[in-house]
């Protein structure tokens, strides 16, 4: 996975389980910022569903590469 990738999935996933304005905005700045692992954290506190069985294999391909 490279960093254009690894920005697109980042983005899929926090406009896909977060809905909390703000915090989308911050998290866009940290994805450009390439803070994966934050990210990460971050959608897990603040999701409004819970992750599917394909997001959460994205997730592991996520944090094997870039965590």
């Amino acid at each position: 996975m490279e960093k254009d990738e690894l920005q697109v999935n980042l983005n899929y996933l926090v406009s896909k389980y977060i809905k909390d304005d703000a915090l989308i905005e911050q998290l866009k700045i940290q994805i450009v910022n390439n803070k994966a692992k934050y990210v990460l954290a971050e959608i897990d506190r603040n999701k409004v569903e819970a992750f599917s069985e394909a997001d959460i294999d994205l997730i592991k391909d996520i944090a094997f590469y870039f965590c």
